[in-house]
């Protein structure tokens, strides 16, 4: 008798954690574009330019129905581009290529309806490597290591019980990153700089090359989270 009862309140324990915690699995896409001329009377000319293309999968676990951790990976391409009047004989052209890896935390804050304010928080840490052209000759660029540290507001809407559109705003990201750069062809450089404020996070790059301000951020993920 009372073998059948620890077993009818085992079963209930398992069932009422599995209804708790689900797998969830989905990722974000961003993009980062800037750009633009300045006009002086008949003189149009061009202002440095990039584009950022960035993609985040993860995957994740409810431990409860407002609490879920979870594992991330980040990849991010960008280009900007310096027209050859900046100070340089021909246009100039760097290109970047960012991977990252991460955990995450995830709380539901608040919930009207279908829709969801959600806080997360997560800790990683990103590498790139780049390219520089000048014309027709490719170097390679400076080499970054960072880790970074940070929390954001999440905006999540329910299209089923099972799928949710999320909109993540990377402008609000309160974080720290501390980002090592490394040059090439020269074992005696190294630079460290540390950022603390809005919008830092280990999803982030801002490299100061050869007096060029390059930054490659995404302001606004959108994503879907299916659970299972």
């Amino acid at each position: 008798m009372y073998r059948k009862v620890l077993v009818v309140i085992a079963v209930a324990v398992l069932t009422a954690g599995y209804a708790q915690a689900q797998v969830f699995v989905g990722g974000g896409l961003g993009v980062d574009f800037t750009g633009g001329k300045v006009k002086n009377g008949g003189t149009s000319v061009d202002l440095p330019s990039g584009f950022a293309f960035s993609f985040t999968p993860k995957v994740g676990y409810y431990v409860s129905d407002d609490f879920a951790i979870g594992l991330e990976v980040g990849l991010l391409t960008g280009t900007i581009k310096v027209p050859a009047y900046s100070g340089y004989s021909e246009e100039w052209k760097f290109n970047l290529t960012q991977w990252g890896v991460g955990a995450f935390a995830r709380y539901q804050l608040a919930g009207v309806d279908k829709f969801s304010l959600l806080l997360e928080g997560s800790i990683g840490v990103q590498g790139a490597k780049t390219k520089e052209t000048s014309g027709s000759t490719t170097e390679e660029g400076p080499s970054i290591f960072a880790f970074g540290i940070g929390v954001l507001p999440v905006l999540s809407y329910s299209v089923t019980d099972r799928l949710s559109i999320e909109a993540s705003c990377d402008f609000l990201r309160l974080g720290f990153q501390s980002a090592t750069t490394k040059r090439s062809g020269n074992s005696d450089y190294k630079s460290t700089t540390n950022t603390f404020g809005l919008g830092v996070n280990s999803q982030t790059i801002n490299l100061d090359y050869d007096n060029e301000d390059i930054s490659f951020s995404n302001l606004l993920t959108v994503g879907l989270i299916f659970k299972f």
